[in-house]
């Protein structure tokens, strides 16, 4: 019985481990992979202020609501990698990417705010809270090329 009892605890164990439920066997988020998850979240929002432009608020809102969420991910993600024994010039990379994630995500909450408030037809509110967004989107769109630009050309001094 002890026998079968622990084969049995063993058998658990492997499956949970090998299914990633304990993360081993996961690879840690990298430069990369996290760039282009990063790109798809920001087209995501570009996508969600289309439809807020266009009256779609519904649709903007869940659209917001999904970008918050990643942008979220993104910023976690980033400060994972930050973590990670990579040099100076990744780890600050890395920061400044984790920075713009929170500068998006503050955006992307307002503007969900704002497609709320226009499908209610408190339009007058929703173009107050978008003003609000605007400053973060501005600020996040300006880091956010400059931090591409810096990983670029970090990631081309370091093919040479």
């Amino acid at each position: 019985m002890w026998t079968r009892t622990l084969c049995l605890l063993f058998a658990t164990v492997l499956v949970t481990a090998a299914s990633g439920c304990f993360g081993i066997g996961t690879a840690p988020p990298n430069f990369k992979d996290q760039e282009t998850k990063f790109d798809s979240t920001v087209q995501l929002y570009n996508h969600a202020k289309d439809l807020y432009r266009n009256g779609n608020y519904t649709p903007a809102k869940a659209e917001f609501i999904d970008a918050l969420n990643q942008f979220k991910d993104n910023k976690a993600a980033y400060e994972t990698i930050s973590k990670q024994n990579i040099s100076s010039k990744e780890k600050k990379i890395a920061s400044d990417m984790s920075s713009n994630a929170e500068q998006y995500a503050y955006a992307a909450a307002f503007m969900r705010d704002a497609a709320d408030s226009g499908a209610r037809g408190d339009h007058d509110n929703a173009y107050a809270i978008e003003l609000n967004a605007d400053e973060f989107d501005l600020v996040a769109r300006n880091n956010y090329q400059d931090n591409k630009q810096a990983m670029e050309e970090y990631w081309n001094s370091q093919k040479q």
